[in-house]
């Protein structure tokens, strides 16, 4: 299982496993603000939300309710963004 690390400006997101069976873990530093978590399909669509609330640090999106593919996960402070392509393979 790899994990991948990615640092934009101000926003360091590390997500993890990929590919991913069960569930797909965001984790950033200590969030200063809420941050949005989305999955999003390949077609674009949204099929997952999740948050990171401030003083946090973990947000797990599980992944019982969607089907094998490669989707991405997209983290959002408001001010910075960051989109990550995973694959998930139950």
């Amino acid at each position: 299982m790899a994990s991948n690390t990615f640092q934009d400006s101000d926003l360091k997101v590390t997500i993890a496993p990929n590919p991913a069976s069960e569930f797909i873990a965001i984790q950033t530093p200590m969030a200063e603000n809420d941050m949005d978590v989305y999955l999003i399909n390949e077609l674009g669509q949204i099929v997952k939300t999740s948050k990171i609330l401030q003083g946090s640090t973990l947000s797990i999106i599980e992944t019982d309710t969607v089907y094998n593919g490669i989707y991405f996960v997209k983290v959002t402070d408001g001010k910075n963004d960051k989109t990550v392509k995973v694959i998930i393979n139950k």
